[in-house]
């Protein structure tokens, strides 16, 4: 159905480019970190949605950092939860 409606839309964008916005990001693309945690010695995995954007017009920004359409059930973790659980630091997003 997201195909289909990205078809209607780019149809339409050559018509009235100014009232319709960008299209989505319907990537699913991950990172995927796995090894020992040296802080406790034990084998950690952590799978991390890479978050793109979409929405931007004809005379405005879009939305960034957001995970895609296509996938309802995936979130971008929380910095803070990521770096208390997982040997990371996220440095900027």
């Amino acid at each position: 159905m997201t195909y289909a409606a990205d078809l209607v839309w780019k149809a339409l964008v050559t018509h009235i480019p100014e009232r319709l916005s960008a299209g989505h990001f319907l990537s699913v693309a991950a990172e995927i970190i796995a090894g020992t945690d040296p802080r406790i010695g034990e084998y950690m995995i952590l799978v991390e949605p890479n978050p793109g954007g979409w929405g931007a017009s004809y005379n405005k920004d879009g939305e960034s950092a957001l995970v895609s359409l296509a996938d309802e059930e995936t979130y971008a973790n929380p910095v803070e939860a990521l770096e208390m659980r997982y040997p990371v630091i996220v440095r900027r997003m």
